[in-house]
């Protein structure tokens, strides 16, 4: 009887709960918005609710509208929605309107659309026609220049409907399904921009520019050659300089282009495109085209690179290295972080000690190592720090586990939602001898602060919060004591007695 009585006052405690998140929209409420949202005076609500499952699972509410201030030859019908969607934490409502999609409609009904371009309808997410999008298919740089013609011959049509041709849409370029390996990353992309009648000329040459300009940077991180050669290489470095999110290939210690319009793939890899013309340009023994080709590293070992349909379209900078005398920068920032006297002090060592343990690891875990007083400053790359982090990640995993061996409940949480190795909880329980608990617990403390500065790649005053839980039954924990460190010291007597 007690288990029924819960269940019952929970599910009366969601309802109110859910009720709390939507809001009972009326007629009353559709009125008002159509006057101060939609700013319509001359209107008639056809009919509604009409309740529509929408294609996200949740049902909305729908009233039909009709107005005549546009002053068109029929009155221009439209719907208000009371929309329900998952709010990230329950189910919500809103008001929201199609009468953006229905102005479009009447605009597009009789405009004649040019051969080579196509009307489209996107809806949203509950299924329903939200927007009209001109698509346009394209191969070659010079067919950005047909969105000038259809601006301006929709720019005369629009004309006759001066009350909604203010009304946006959106112009889509998308590169048209030509079948060739070394095109499939940029099937399906759309390069867009917004237009009305009002759009001048200038403005669509400014926005095709643009258009064409990001169209040319995926090019360049695709090594597509074909592409990329329709502009030359001014325009290509203008257009990776823009980018802030990418450079030029440079060599390892230097700070200008080693090969001016060609830049690192998405993840900093040289792709086979660019590749293939750097290796002829420095004498390499080449044989094949850019789309397939091989060559022979340093040690006269083959190395095949070609473009498959949903395959890679580069070579990692630390391979290639490997394999050529090239030694090519991995493209990404230099970054700093400071191993300071207060982290050294968790880690119980100092900065001569830390600074001899990383010189002595095999490997390119950093690109410089200065010990300044107490403390150590690295400078590297961040794919070089993430190697340092896995190393005392593999080491914190190992003393997860020693608490598991003791209790399987036992072990490390992390609070990686702001920044990662922001906090940790420990798990802990009875059975783990005290001595072993607190060497564990003081080791992964100062682990975890040690990954979450390496991490960051940047100077900054670090803090770490340390949380100790214990399990009060049902497989539940919570949190008997908290601190913040390096403000707090940890005093392991009192985390002695919580668990002993």
């Amino acid at each position: 009887m007690k288990r029924k009585m819960i269940f019952t006052v929970a599910l009366f405690l969601a309802a109110i709960i859910l009720s709390a998140c939507t809001k009972d929209y009326k007629e009353e409420d559709v009125i008002k918005y159509i006057r101060e949202e939609l700013g319509l005076s001359s209107y008639s609500v056809i009919s509604g609710p009409e309740e529509v499952k929408g294609e996200d699972g949740y049902t909305d509410r729908i009233w039909t509208v009709s107005t005549k201030d546009f002053g068109l030859e029929e009155e221009l019908v439209f719907h208000v929605c009371d929309d329900h969607y998952w709010g990230l934490e329950w189910v919500t409502n809103r008001m929201t309107d199609d009468l953006p999609y229905q102005k479009q409609r009447v605009l597009m009904e009789s405009f004649s659309v040019p051969e080579g371009f196509s009307l489209e309808e996107i809806t949203d997410a509950s299924g329903r026609p939200g927007w009209i999008m001109v698509v346009c298919g394209f191969d070659r740089r010079a067919d950005f220049e047909k969105g000038t013609e259809f601006v301006r011959n929709y720019r005369d049509y629009a004309k006759k409907y001066p009350t909604i041709n203010d009304t946006d849409f959106t112009l889509s370029f998308q590169v048209n399904d030509t079948g060739a390996a070394p095109d499939w990353k940029l099937i399906g992309r759309s390069y867009s921009f917004h237009f009305s009648a009002g759009t001048k000329d200038e403005e669509v040459r400014e926005k095709l520019r643009d258009v064409s300009d990001n169209y040319l940077m995926d090019c360049i991180e695709c090594g597509n050659l074909d592409r990329i050669d329709e502009y030359n290489t001014a325009e290509r470095s203008a257009v990776i300089e823009a980018d802030p999110y990418n450079t030029e290939i440079r060599r390892l210690g230097e700070e200008t282009a080693a090969y001016p319009g060609y830049a690192y793939d998405y993840y900093y890899g040289i792709p086979y495109g660019t590749l293939y013309r750097i290796l002829l340009e420095e004498g390499y023994e080449v044989s094949g085209d850019w789309t397939n080709f091989e060559f022979a590293g340093k040690d006269g070992t083959p190395h095949a690179c070609a473009y498959q349909a949903k395959g890679e379209v580069s070579m990692q900078v630390d391979e290639l290295n490997a394999v050529t005398d090239l030694m090519l920068d991995d493209g990404t920032k230099m970054q700093t972080v400071v191993i300071d006297e207060e982290l050294l002090g968790l880690l119980h060592t100092d900065a001569a000690e830390f600074a001899a343990g990383l010189e002595a690891l095999d490997g390119d875990y950093y690109r410089s190592l200065i010990v300044e007083g107490d403390s150590v400053r690295i400078r590297g790359k961040a794919r070089e720090f993430s190697r340092l982090v896995r190393i005392y990640e593999a080491r914190l995993k190992e003393l997860s586990q020693e608490l598991k061996d003791y209790d399987p409940g036992c072990g490390f949480v992390y609070n990686n939602l702001h920044r990662v190795y922001q906090g940790i909880t420990l798990r802990m329980g009875s059975d783990v001898p005290w001595e072993k608990m607190k060497s564990i617990a003081d080791e992964a403390v100062g682990l975890t602060a040690l990954c979450q500065v390496l991490d960051s790649g940047m100077e900054y005053e670090w803090t770490l919060e340390v949380s100790f839980a214990k399990e009060k039954g049902g497989g539940e924990w919570e949190t008997v004591l908290s601190y913040e460190i390096p403000r707090d010291s940890i005093d392991y007597e009192k985390v002695k007695m919580r668990f002993t």
